[in-house]
């Protein structure tokens, strides 16, 4: 938590011309230019679901392993594949349930896990930027500092974006860790019509990063099942 501070202090110590631009818009004309930086409003007011393939590297984790995703933005609905030479994991929530597939076997998540994981839908990045760009009327937008867009949805804070000298992401944090936890980005990449982060890890990077392999939005929602498969082991 400490580092986590210091941090965001270093960032509002760095002598850039953010202050003036900051004082002089507010927080919906910083969230779109946020948005334009990233593609611009058309392609993700058009995308009704998007596909993630990622490399993981944690360490707990023996070794990497590829984080497949598919999110439904119109309704909680998301399924993960996770894949090494150690693990093969499927998991979905779909709707008000979940379930799990580790080593071959079958659970539903459990209550905690559910309200978890829905949150983590709910507090999305890819979500919220769909959100912003059709100017979702229940979206709020606040700096709180020189480069701290805080975003919130139906009047609470969900998603805060840590911005650059050019206001573009260089970092994240969500409600449903308390926005006790920094997701640190890298620079930004062309994936398809829009741009990302190449690259996401917590501030000590030893402990987790996330490389972007490939990004897509698609127009329609996700074409999987979010039901168990009847091959546990696929």
């Amino acid at each position: 938590m400490r580092l986590i501070i210091f941090l965001l202090s270093s960032f509002l110590l760095i002598p850039t011309s953010t202050t003036a631009f900051a004082q002089s818009k507010s927080g919906a004309e910083v969230a779109q230019a946020v948005l334009d930086h990233l593609g611009g409003s058309a392609p993700w007011a058009q995308a009704q679901s998007a596909r993630i393939m990622e490399v993981h590297i944690s360490q707990w984790a023996r070794l990497p392993y590829t984080h497949e995703v598919w999110i439904d933005f119109t309704a909680p609905r998301v399924l993960v594949r996770i894949r090494n030479q150690d693990m093969r994991q499927r998991r979905a929530m779909n709707g008000d349930s979940g379930w799990w597939i580790r080593g071959g076997n079958l659970t539903d998540y459990e209550s905690d896990f559910l309200k978890d994981e829905f949150k983590r839908w709910r507090a999305s990045p890819y979500r919220i930027l769909h959100l912003m760009a059709l100017q979702e009327p229940t979206l709020g937008y606040q700096m709180l500092d020189d480069r701290t867009l805080q975003i919130a949805l139906k009047g609470e804070a969900i998603l805060r974006f840590i911005l650059n000298e050019n206001f573009e992401p260089i970092g994240f944090s969500k409600y449903n860790d308390n926005f006790e936890t920094l997701t640190m980005l890298e620079p930004l990449e062309e994936f398809g019509e829009v741009r990302l982060w190449k690259e996401a890890h917590l501030p000590n990077a030893t402990q987790f990063r996330s490389l972007n392999l490939e990004f897509e939005l698609s127009p329609a929602p996700p074409m999987v099942s979010f039901s168990p498969p009847a091959d546990m082991e696929k």
